[in-house]
């Protein structure tokens, strides 16, 4: 039963099955009702025509009609042209004359309610209603009354009744074709439901196959996108997990042989300086300078695991981020102040180009400044002697995103690496030397897109790199104090 084919099958059975039923029992109902009716109608109009012939042969010869022996083969004349049996009662409510049908009963007066009778003969008006025999044979009768004129009491009351299966003889027939049509419409119903069921299925046991194919680890498999727009969109995401899965896989072995290759050497180096100390390599007046390599391994080794550690947070959305408005000028100048020391050191020279109009971020300031030192670290590493870097901020013109740059005067950036300096552990071939892990930028990455924004590398048409970075959130600030918040 968890077949979605079955379910659907049966389901549409269910509902046609329950349509079919439904139908059949309103149109039987109706016809049913309407033969009722017919027949009602055609007892009335036979008991009015009756009595009539009554109304003009007591006219004719009077009261004594009733008593004549000529009553009886009149009435077994009248029963041969009719289709019901009928009694015909005085007013005192004496049997005149009955129809002599064998089926009929040997005191039918006995068997009809007087009350319709008696309504009858009170009111002048036709009367029906519907009564069972002594066999418990349901039966739809009509009471005319004998009128001679409209101002008169009846004269006696003609009583017509047919069995309700004879009336309804027409409506039996036709149930009996609406059953066997309904049967005919299920099977074909039964069939329909299949192969819409099938064609329905087919889809998802095919995405179904896909599915479990990559959960044994066969990424290779793709599903295809020819089906309905429901099952194209599933097929679509699931080929972009699978897509994403491999890539994932993909970035976790080079991930696994990129932290093992970061690790490894100054864990090699740690090992080989420990182990000429312990054989006594290393004369004792030079075992300082050693020990003081090993801290620099330790401390690299350190800043990698917490590099890692914070990237992983950020990616998780684990490592909140305290906001707040921070000048942009203030934010340029203490950036450049903390990369001061090593830019002399390299002689590189940081120039600050401030904004046209003073304004305010709205960032973590720590993190930005982070983001900073990482870009302005990287300048400095890959730019020549006596360069200069330009560090730099500008609101635009509708005051509703800042935008943040850093650029160097180095040897820039080979175009097919600008799309992947952002990954983790990736370093630019040739130009990369033995510092850092490659992790600086996927972590400035990150806490820009924390902040809204987005981050991105140029080559510069003089020479050199230019990193952008844009705060969505801002207000510009004036010498009066009034602010333009955004």
């Amino acid at each position: 039963m968890r077949n979605i084919r079955v379910q659907l099958t049966l389901s549409h059975v269910v509902i046609a099955a329950i349509v079919i039923i439904t139908m059949g029992i309103l149109l039987n109902g109706l016809v049913h009702s309407y033969l009722i009716t017919g027949a009602r109608e055609t007892l009335t109009t036979q008991g009015q025509s009756m009595a009539q012939l009554f109304a003009v042969e007591i006219l004719t010869r009077g009261q004594r009609f009733f008593w004549e022996d000529s009553l009886q083969l009149w009435a077994r004349t009248t029963a041969s042209m009719i289709n019901a049996e009928f009694i015909v009662l005085s007013r005192q409510g004496d049997l005149l004359v009955a129809s002599l049908r064998p089926e009929i009963a040997e005191d039918p007066e006995a068997l009809l309610d007087e009350e319709p009778i008696q309504k009858a003969l009170d009111t002048g008006s036709v009367q029906s209603t519907q009564w069972r025999d002594q066999e418990g044979e349901l039966f739809v009768s009509v009471f005319v009354p004998i009128l001679i004129s409209p101002d008169d009491p009846p004269q006696g009351v003609v009583a017509l009744f047919q069995p309700i299966a004879a009336a309804t003889q027409a409506a039996q027939d036709i149930l009996r074709i609406v059953i066997q049509t309904a049967g005919i419409a299920l099977v074909l119903a039964i069939l329909a439901s299949f192969l819409f069921a099938r064609r329905i299925s087919r889809p998802a046991e095919e995405l179904s196959d896909v599915a479990r194919a990559l959960g044994r680890g066969d990424l290779s498999q793709r599903a295809g996108t020819h089906y309905a727009r429901e099952f194209a969109q599933l097929a679509e995401q699931i080929n972009e997990m699978a897509e994403q899965i491999r890539d994932l896989l993909q970035r976790r072995t080079h991930f696994s042989a990129m932290i093992s290759h970061e690790i490894r050497t100054p864990v090699t180096s740690i090992k080989g300086f420990v182990q000429a100390i312990q054989d006594g390599i290393i004369p004792p007046e030079e075992q300082s300078d050693y020990l003081d390599a090993v801290l620099d391994e330790t401390r690299r080794i350190e800043r990698l695991l917490g590099d890692l550690l914070q990237l992983e947070r950020l990616e998780a959305g684990q490592m909140p981020l305290e906001f707040d408005w921070i000048p942009a000028e203030r934010l340029l100048k203490e950036a450049t102040a903390r990369a001061a020391a090593r830019a002399r050191e390299q002689d590189v020279t940081l120039k600050t180009t401030p904004s046209d109009v003073i304004f305010d971020l709205w960032g973590d300031e720590e993190r930005l400044h982070q983001v900073f030192g990482n870009l302005i670290d990287n300048a400095i590493r890959f730019s020549p002697a006596g360069a200069e870097i330009e560090v730099g901020a500008q609101i635009d013109t509708s005051h509703d995103r800042a935008q943040l740059w850093v650029a160097d005067e180095g040897p820039g950036i080979p175009d097919q690496a600008l799309d992947r300096i952002f990954e983790r552990f990736y370093r630019v071939p040739k130009t990369a030397g033995d510092e850092g892990a490659g992790l600086g930028l996927a972590i400035s990455k990150q806490i820009i897109n924390k902040h809204g924004g987005t981050l991105w590398a140029e080559n510069r048409t003089t020479g050199g790199a230019i990193f952008y970075f844009q705060i969505l959130r801002t207000r510009v600030t004036s010498s009066s104090g009034l602010d333009a918040n955004r």
